[in-house]
């Protein structure tokens, strides 16, 4: 419907209480039409001239229009009795995009549908009460909510909304009820018992992966609604809205994407303009919908990641390199390396990451496990065994040395099932970083490793903040989920450079090596390693 034939409707309908009805019964039954008929939105300066008005009346463009549809069907299955629902459609929904794709005003929208036309009761969340509620602020939730209900037209809007004020009785703080039903629409912010004690037919979650507490909250909300709204711009790896990213096709979740090329008012020259004073880190976040490439502090900002198939090769010589828990309170992490003789490359074959004992993974090395293992493990392990590890160097961290563990340490544990580890000298933590960085330009990933790519992207120092009265720089990478695996890659280059890179050694595999009944003989006689 253009502009004429929606103002000649309106003018219509003004006085005409059948036309009136007709207009509601087809907005009950279509979002579309009512997004397209009767709604308006703030005018963006970008691009509308001085001269255009400031409430402009609204019209879907196509990835709107899926985006509404999406998230109305997932809303209206949940609503059908339970024999009757398809289990093809899915009622929860992830939503990754670029800023500025309209998601939060639409989802306002559809917020505001289920609640006029069908009292439904939804509940969002933002990160700060200056989010949820400011009045007169149109960045904020509820006066979006409001600046639609004031333009609606008279005999649509409801009797009980106040065009005088901004709050009354039915129109309060972070919360807008309908006083004749149980409809409603409140706002909470992001704490961890947000949505406790209620119950939803819907829970938007804005700007998630910038949440804090959005595990607890996540958890709540799942007890709460079968529908959640998952939107969020990229905010790096390391958080609750790229774990339901990585879920999302496991728990049939509804994934939606809409980058900003799909705007047909972003166009190439417009992105060139936006860039033009935009570091890396917010193009990737802001506009490209890029997570690894979206941190600020990360520790290897110039690693390149590429994936290939990358084959065992036994002419070669092997590396396990193994980031062991101290005291189970983090998984093994392990990595499998070659290092291509002719061009220099370190090859990562292989790897994984075990909750485990220390017995248990010093046995599971040595392809002799006792535990229940899962499938991934169990795939490994079978990779494993073709693989010449008793010619193996394994790697560690230094202090494994002097661990103490009772009256062992964990080089003791790898001694008794014959695997001897060794380690680089100890030096200062930014020593060991900064060896890993100069020669990450070496390292190729086999296509398995997708996941240790993804610790080496996210790896970050922790962020400084304005108001902090921190003087000196942060040297210390922070202990995350992706810390097992960059430190296992960091062991393996700073034994690797001390030890045998001038050597040379990496070359030719003639190192002597001892055999399996060696080993035992100097375990037994408890001499010591040379």
């Amino acid at each position: 419907m253009n502009l004429t034939e929606r103002l000649l409707l309106l003018d219509k309908a003004k006085d005409n209480i059948d036309l009136q009805n007709i207009e509601i019964a087809e907005c009950k039954d279509n979002i579309v039409y009512f997004f397209n008929t009767y709604l308006y939105t703030e005018k963006n300066a970008t691009f509308f001239w001085q001269d255009i008005p400031n409430e402009v009346p609204f019209n879907l463009f196509p990835f709107q229009i899926e985006y509404v549809t999406q998230i109305w069907e997932s809303i209206l299955e949940w609503n059908k009795p339970v024999e009757e629902r398809n289990p093809e459609i899915l009622t929860n929904v992830f939503i990754e995009k670029s800023r500025q794709m309209w998601v939060s005003w639409l989802t306002c929208w559809i917020l505001l549908y289920w609640f006029l036309f069908h009292k439904h009761k939804y509940t969002t969340v933002s990160r700060t009460a200056q989010e949820v509620d400011n009045p007169w602020d149109m960045d904020s939730q509820m006066e979006k909510i409001r600046f639609m209900m004031r333009n609606l037209p008279n005999w649509m809007r409801p009797k009980w909304f106040s065009l005088e004020t901004w709050r009354d009785s039915s129109n309060r703080f972070m919360a807008i009820t309908d006083p004749n039903s149980d409809a409603s629409i409140t706002w909470k912010t992001a704490n961890p018992d947000a949505w406790r004690w209620w119950t939803r037919h819907a829970i938007f979650l804005d700007e998630f992966a910038f949440m804090q507490y959005a595990n607890q909250i996540n958890k709540s909300a799942w007890s709460n609604t079968p529908c959640r709204i998952f939107n969020s711009t990229p905010n790096w790896e390391g958080n609750e809205f790229y774990r339901m990213k990585q879920l999302a096709e496991k728990w049939k979740i509804k994934w939606l994407r809409y980058h900003w090329s799909e705007h047909p008012h972003y166009t190439q020259e417009w992105y060139n303009q936006k860039i033009k004073w935009m570091t890396p880190e917010q193009i990737s976040q802001e506009l490209e919908i890029d997570y690894a490439w979206s941190i600020v502090w990360r520790v290897y900002p110039e690693y390149k990641w590429e994936l290939m198939d990358l084959p065992y090769d036994p002419q070669k010589r092997l590396y396990i390199s193994i980031d062991n828990s101290h005291w189970w309170a983090d998984p093994h992490a392990i990595s499998v390396i070659q290092v291509d003789p002719r061009y220099h490359y370190i090859d990562v074959i292989n790897y994984i990451e075990i909750n485990c004992w220390i017995t248990d993974i010093a046995e599971y090395l040595s392809c002799q496990p006792k535990f229940q293992m899962t499938n991934a493990q169990l795939d490994f392990l079978n990779e494993y065994k073709n693989y010449n590890w008793n010619k193996a160097t394994f790697i560690s961290d230094p202090h494994d040395y002097k661990s103490a563990m009772w009256n062992t340490t964990i080089l003791d544990e790898y001694r008794k099932v014959w695997i001897n580890l060794v380690a680089p000298k100890i030096v200062w933590l930014e020593q060991q970083v900064m060896k890993t960085r100069t020669n990450l330009y070496r390292i190729r990933l086999d296509e398995k490793c997708i996941d240790l790519n993804s610790c080496l992207l996210n790896s970050r120092y922790p962020e400084y903040k304005e108001w902090s009265n921190r003087t000196t720089e942060a040297r210390k990478p922070i202990h995350d989920q992706f810390s097992h695996w960059r430190t296992s890659i960091e062991y393996f280059f700073w034994y690797f450079l001390e030890n045998e890179w001038k050597k040379k050694e990496h070359l030719v595999d003639d190192r002597p090596v001892r055999d399996m009944v060696t080993w035992k003989l100097i375990y037994k006689n408890n001499l010591q390693f040379v």
